[in-house]
């Protein structure tokens, strides 16, 4: 009976320190965020000599303009930074994104919230989505990048790729398996892309080391163009591929230093010792 007399006095004395725990965690992540925040959780505790928090159980971080949740987060209110795992959830209304992923970092530096995602992310804007093992994108900017089984689908365009990231009006990509740009119809592959998007339309790119591209071509037959280079430019519609550049359609090869496709006729101006093979009918 004594000793249980002891222990009732151990869980009286803890149960005040606890309840102050809660009540660090909830202002350290107002600091975070620098804006009314709210943090619901299972349990929370908070160590004021460390300035970290842990958050455990069904894990929400509210506010106004978005909400994450997870099974455990920590944060470390000095550095501004979070951290949320487990099934992590993220929804931001204004930016009129959705996230999923195992683990999730934000991180606050110069006004500016960064957040990081590893493990089966699954970013959403609208009818756009990107998957990735791992996802870097900054609130409120057109600044992302994906590494690692990249699938980009967006209106425009999509990138299969080991990375793709766009910061702004430029976007690149490395490792590109499959790039298609769905307006002008035509697919490639390369080491390297880099390119300008403008009000959501691919205004320039360039496609570099062992480029392979597909496309419709005249009469409706595939067209295969391979070479080292391609430059296209949507304001003069070509596509220019340089670097033993080879064009193949139906039973014709053309052959030449630069090849240029005009997109919207399909012609192909051969440029520099240009060659042609085809076969002769009976």
């Amino acid at each position: 009976m004594k000793g249980v007399l002891v222990e009732m006095k151990r869980i009286k004395a803890i149960v005040p320190i606890v309840i102050l725990c809660c009540v660090f965690s909830f202002s350290a992540v107002a600091c975070l965020w620098g804006a009314e925040t709210t943090l619901k959780a299972d349990a929370l505790s908070y160590n004021p000599a460390t300035k970290k928090m842990v958050a455990t159980g069904n894990v929400r971080l509210i506010r106004a303009d978005g909400e994450l949740s997870g099974q455990r987060g920590e944060g470390d209110v000095g550095a501004n930074h979070f951290l949320m795992e487990g099934s992590v959830r993220g929804k931001f209304p204004k930016e009129g994104i959705s996230l999923e992923s195992d683990i999730l970092e934000l991180t606050i530096s110069n006004d500016r919230k960064i957040l990081e995602g590893r493990g089966n992310v699954r970013l959403l804007r609208g009818e756009d989505r990107l998957n990735a093992d791992k996802v870097r994108w900054v609130i409120g900017e057109d600044s992302y990048r994906g590494v690692g089984n990249v699938i980009a689908r967006f209106e425009t365009h999509s990138i299969d790729a080991d990375e793709v990231a766009r910061d702004g009006e430029r976007f690149w990509g490395k490792g590109v398996h499959r790039y298609e740009d769905k307006k002008q119809r035509f697919t490639l592959k390369a080491s390297k892309i880099n390119g300008v998007i403008r009000n959501n339309d691919v205004k320039e790119l360039i496609a570099e080391g062992g480029l392979s591209m597909r496309m419709i071509g005249k009469q409706e037959k595939p067209l295969t163009i391979t070479g080292k280079k391609g430059v296209y430019s949507k304001d003069r519609g070509t596509l220019v591929v340089s670097g033993g550049a080879r064009a193949v359609q139906d039973d014709r090869v053309v052959e030449a230093e630069n090849l240029v496709l005009h997109l919207d006729s399909k012609r192909i101006e051969a440029l520099g010792k240009p060659q042609i093979t085809f076969m002769l009918k009976d």
